[in-house]
């Protein structure tokens, strides 16, 4: 489960986006397009050219990282997963 701060920022990306591209991809796509701080805690949402498809890029500032797969990676402190 996700839970958003309620200052949190939406922001689109108005110009279509190639869904080939990995969450890194996308993380350079929103200082060259939208002009803000991908690492911000802000949710970045991006479309297909048809509109039929959609990602959305948030960093909840936890030390994890996402790998080039868009598989995230397990925690740095080796606790075991969780499902809610």
């Amino acid at each position: 489960m996700l839970t958003i701060p309620p200052n949190t920022r939406i922001s689109l990306c108005t110009s279509p986006v190639d869904m080939r591209k990995s969450f890194n991809g996308l993380i350079g796509v929103v200082p060259n397009q939208l002009g803000d701080d991908s690492l911000a805690g802000h949710l970045f949402v991006f479309l297909n050219r048809y509109n039929t498809l959609a990602k959305i890029l948030y960093w909840d500032r936890r030390d994890r990282n996402t790998s080039d797969t868009g598989r995230p990676s397990r925690p740095n402190d080796n606790s075991p997963a969780r499902c809610r």
